[in-house]
């Protein structure tokens, strides 16, 4: 299986697509002059054709799905990597988190993006973010030294977690959730689930 540009999509290092359900994959250049740390991805939802991708520090988004994608710059000033993306359909409202403990939101799909105060101090990383629907309506975000965190708006964040029991020095590493149930997952081997966030 070759990519449209000659290279090998199961040994590149970079962004490739595939429309048939992951049985053919095709390489997509993005004309970047950074060759690595594609972090993190996200989709609209429903049946938009708007992606997020964060290059670095960069973000770079997609209305075609991912064939052609527009690099936006950087989220925030400094330089810090982006670690991944939610959407709140409700409100239109991207989050996206970062290393150094930022935060940053886009009401645009990721044009335009400004940054938002953490809760939490020191410049830990947050590594994966949510957005947990139903009854509950709450952003929630996890990252080293299980440090967790939860705003209603993506603006004000409150700390859930810090640092306490087996949490105190194991990262956070992936939430996920089905909008009934969340559950993360950390670096020591824990698990956690919460039906309240």
């Amino acid at each position: 299986l070759m990519g449209a540009t000659g290279e090998d999509p199961q040994n590149y290092e970079g962004l490739i697509r595939s429309t048939d359900g992951g049985t053919n994959w095709t390489v997509i250049e993005l004309d970047n002059t950074v060759n690595t740390g594609q972090y993190a991805i996200a989709h609209k939802g429903g049946t938009s054709n708007v992606w997020l991708l964060s290059l670095k520090d960069r973000v770079w988004t997609s209305s075609d799905n991912g064939l052609n994608w527009t690099d936006r710059g950087a989220a925030i000033a400094g330089g810090k990597r982006i670690y991944d993306f939610t959407y709140n359909s409700d409100t239109g409202r991207w989050v996206a988190v970062m290393e150094g403990n930022k935060i940053a939101t886009s009401d645009d799909d990721g044009v335009n993006w400004t940054e938002r105060t953490s809760s939490q101090s020191g410049s830990n990383q947050l590594n994966s973010i949510v957005f947990m629907k139903g009854s509950v309506q709450l952003y929630i975000a996890g990252g080293s030294n299980g440090r967790l965190l939860r705003s209603s708006d993506g603006v004000n964040w409150t700390n859930t977690l810090t640092g306490t029991g087996d949490w105190g020095s194991n990262i956070i590493y992936s939430i996920a959730t089905d909008h009934t149930t969340c559950v993360m997952v950390g670096g020591g081997g824990q698990i956690a689930h919460s039906t309240d966030g």
